[in-house]
């Protein structure tokens, strides 16, 4: 069983200054580096060779989705079929296990399992979009077998899929997995946080997430902004922010104290935050 390389703990604090309050979330530094379906500048999302990348880049957590083959094998996979991965109109709902294995993506990466991604990557907390009901099982099954139920969140768009994934995990391990809040806890926390609702509140609306997982903007509305920010930590609750490839953006992002970057350009990320260390230690020769 493979590691990777163990997770840094010399960086230095979010360009911000700001203190981060103790984590419900999982171990390992922040700013976190998050990698999102790994780093595949080919296309090749989510297979074992687009983590490693990703892991060679330097991201310290990894962030993928899961659905299951007919007969049960849960894939790190995204979208319904296999069109825009593979020219493959099948949708993987469909498949055997055969026939998922024998699936390519940019012409010579296999399908990755989830077992495969938590049975390998062992000391990396992953984040995990459960995609349907009928993946929940496999997940479920599959995060036991690797004893990574402590180092997972889940999240998803189906709160009821997520908070089902969740009890499911905690029955077969005894482990409460941490999940990120659903759209419309999501949408109630921008409420609040608009009507200047008492922070006990926003507290209590948080209280069972570890990290407020979000876009920079929601339909041209500002969802990241100092104040969501200032809000979520009040409440002791991360803030990652989907799906960031662009430098400047980055930078903004990091200023306002984010907690994670998801992104598919964590290479870029690790540039931006290793940059002023870097230089500064060079400097100091």
């Amino acid at each position: 069983m493979r590691s990777s390389t163990p997770p840094r703990t010399d960086r230095p604090a979010a360009p911000s200054g700001r203190t981060v309050p103790p984590s419900r979330f999982l171990p390992g530094p922040r700013p976190r580096r998050i990698a999102h379906r790994g780093l595949a500048l080919d296309g090749a999302e989510n297979t074992m060779r687009a983590f490693e990348d990703a892991v060679t880049a330097g991201a310290d957590m990894l962030e993928t989705d899961t659905r299951a083959t007919s007969d049960g094998l849960a894939l790190a996979f995204h979208d319904e079929d296999l069109r825009r991965v593979a020219d493959d109109p099948r949708r993987i709902e469909q498949l055997s296990t055969v026939d998922a294995r024998q699936v390519r993506l940019a012409g010579e990466e296999p399908l990755a399992t989830l077992e495969d991604v938590l049975g390998t990557f062992t000391d990396l907390p992953v984040n995990i979009d459960v995609k349907s009901p009928s993946a929940i099982e496999p997940a479920v099954a599959a995060i036991a077998r690797t004893g990574s139920a402590g180092r997972i969140c889940l999240a998803g768009f189906d709160d009821a899929v997520t908070a089902l994934a969740v009890r499911r995990v905690r029955e077969a391990t005894g482990v409460t997995p941490v999940r990120s809040p659903s759209r419309r806890a999501i949408a109630l926390f921008l409420s609040l946080v608009a009507s200047e609702a008492p922070h006990a509140v926003v507290r209590r609306l948080l209280a069972p997430y570890g990290a407020l997982q979000v876009p920079r903007a929601y339909r041209g509305i500002p969802v990241v902004t100092p104040r969501t920010v200032a809000a979520a930590h009040r409440a002791g609750c991360e803030v990652h922010v989907w799906t960031v490839d662009e430098i400047p953006a980055m930078e903004e992002l990091l200023v306002m104290g984010v907690d994670g970057i998801i992104s598919n350009r964590v290479d870029r990320l690790g540039h931006l935050l290793d940059g002023p260390r870097e230089q500064n230690r060079h400097a100091g020769r």
